[in-house]
């Protein structure tokens, strides 16, 4: 290998280009959503199987947001932030309501809990926090979230039917939001049940004040106690950050759930959520390919540069 070869692979394998490289071809987040809308909306009523609780029901409307520059001004949102560190800036924002549906009357219970899981290829994950942010936009909801009852959503199972139209976002004084959010390892028993990734890490929403099961503002989906907009934020390069790492991270479904209080029995189904997943490094020579093709386009350009 000749001196000018060894400076080449020197450089090609420093750790800022190497993180370019894998920028460049390792990531592969699934873009649910063109950028500047939001054509992936959807609702799940959670409850389907024998581990659901009864007295927690709940309709969770949901839906991604590319972010084109800065997404909170683009969407004319002020989110206030519990967990991480909101620049504004980050690829996707995935945004929430979660509505108390309230399907046995009386005896319908606040909630008090609302779980987003993490998983890894399909399983439980416990690594870190792929999430940059989460918090919530007080007092502001989807204009037309769903306080739909059916179709109950299969927890776990990767899929929801449930389509929903987005067409903006309205104020609503009444909508409760959390007073805290944590990361941390969560579990659902009907999930735990049919095989499906729990124990698992996920994020964690609390409401100190609970989701009540009716609300008295006319404005309220179907009359029903709903939480304010909640978010959580996914920017592409978060494994680049974590260096050491083999994984990366692609939005897919995951599973979610309400809970009365802690400890409680919950009630379940799909929304959207990360998926961590094993980076596809590509073989050396494929990199050096990379390079050289990139090399070869630098080269091209300064040729065709006029002489002075």
């Amino acid at each position: 290998m000749n001196q000018k070869t060894k400076k080449l692979l020197k450089l090609l394998f420093s750790k800022k280009i190497s993180a370019a490289i894998l920028t460049f071809v390792g990531l592969q987040s699934t873009a649910l959503a063109a950028p500047g809308d939001f054509s992936f909306t959807k609702y799940s009523a959670f409850g389907e199987g024998e581990n659901q609780c009864p007295f927690c029901d709940s309709t969770t409307s949901f839906t991604v947001y590319e972010t084109i520059d800065n997404w909170t001004e683009e969407l004319n949102l002020d989110p206030a932030t519990l967990l991480g560190n909101t620049s504004g800036t980050e690829k996707y924002v995935l945004l929430y309501q979660v509505v108390n549906a309230d399907t046995i009357f009386p005896g319908e219970d606040t909630l008090q809990h609302f779980f987003v899981s993490v998983n890894e290829g399909g399983g439980s994950y416990f690594g870190d926090n792929p999430y940059k942010s989460a918090g919530y936009i007080d007092s502001t909801v989807l204009n037309s979230a769903s306080s739909a009852i059916t179709p109950l959503d299969k927890p776990a199972d990767g899929k929801v039917d449930s389509d929903l139209v987005f067409d903006g976002f309205k104020t609503l004084e009444s909508a409760v939001s959390p007073t805290n959010i944590a990361y941390g390892e969560i579990f659902d028993d009907e999930v735990e049940a049919i095989n499906g990734p729990s124990p698992t890490n996920g994020i964690t929403f609390f409401f100190e004040n609970p989701i009540p099961e009716t609300d008295s503002d006319p404005m309220a989906p179907g009359g029903r106690g709903t939480s304010s907009l909640l978010f959580l934020t996914a920017d592409e390069n978060w494994f680049s950050e974590n260096i050491n790492s083999d994984q990366e991270i692609d939005l897919q479904y995951t599973w979610g759930r309400t809970q009365r209080f802690e400890g409680a029995n919950g009630t379940s189904g799909d929304v959207v959520g990360v998926n961590v997943v094993e980076q596809q490094i590509p073989e050396p020579s494929t990199i050096v390919g990379l390079f050289a093709v990139s090399a070869l386009g630098l080269t091209i350009k300064h040729k065709k540069q006029p002489k002075v």
